[in-house]
Parts: C-alpha cells; structure tokens; sequence
C-alpha cells in the first residue's frame, strides 16, 4: 500500500511510499486515529520522502491533507508533527509547514534527516 501508518509507544508514523490516492491518505488517517493501539496524546512522524505524487500537488495541495489530518474529529492530541522530505523540498515546503502549524495550533517542523526528526519529537531539540 503506498501509506501505511504504525503506532510504537507514543509515536505515531505515517509512512509514503509511491504514488498515493486522496482516498488512500484518508483511509489511512482514519484507521490510524481509530486504531485502539493509538494513545489519545502523541508524537508524529510523516515519512514523505519516497511520495510520488508529492511534487504534483505541491504544497498547496499538501496543504489540504494536512488540514484534514489535524482538523480530523477523532484525531489524538499530538506533541509535536516531524515531516521528513527529500533535502531539496524542505525549503518550498517550510512555509506552508510553517502557516498549517500556526492554523491548527500544533508544533510541526520539516526535516530531511530522520535521526534529527526523531530527536526532536523525543527531546524538543
């Protein structure tokens, strides 16, 4: 499946892989956000460096998933929301990151590194 999602202790992952459907995205933060293993407060890692289909929709249509996914009724509370892309794209998406955080009031930041990612959602540095 081109995303998939994990739930390890309080860390919830959200993996891309290929191209990826609307409806496949949705599907998948449904289940996640249902998923009993899901506790109600976590941390959140998207893995969005093997997406496809991320350079058609850019960032504005990144945008809407990620509005959907933090506006999503039966979301958990999320800590703080990691974003891995390729290193080229960390900078077009930096202010869309930046302006999805401020409107849905939760702390998200890009990387292109996933050890710094994971460093930061455990540690806040």
């Amino acid at each position: 499946m081109p995303v998939q999602y994990r739930v390890d202790g309080h860390l919830l992952e959200f993996i891309f892989n290929g191209p990826t459907r609307s409806h496949d995205i949705y599907n998948v933060f449904h289940r996640a956000y249902e998923d009993p293993a899901c506790p109600p407060r976590v941390a959140v890692l998207v893995d969005n460096r093997l997406s496809t289909t991320r350079d058609t929709r850019g960032p504005a249509g990144t945008k809407g998933y990620a509005k959907f996914f933090l506006e999503h009724p039966d979301r958990p509370e999320f800590t703080r929301v990691a974003i891995l892309l390729p290193e080229a794209a960390v900078p077009e998406y930096s202010g869309t990151i930046d302006e999805v955080a401020q409107e849905g009031g939760v702390t998200i930041h890009a990387f292109s590194d996933e050890d710094e990612a994971r460093k930061w959602l455990e540690t806040g540095s």
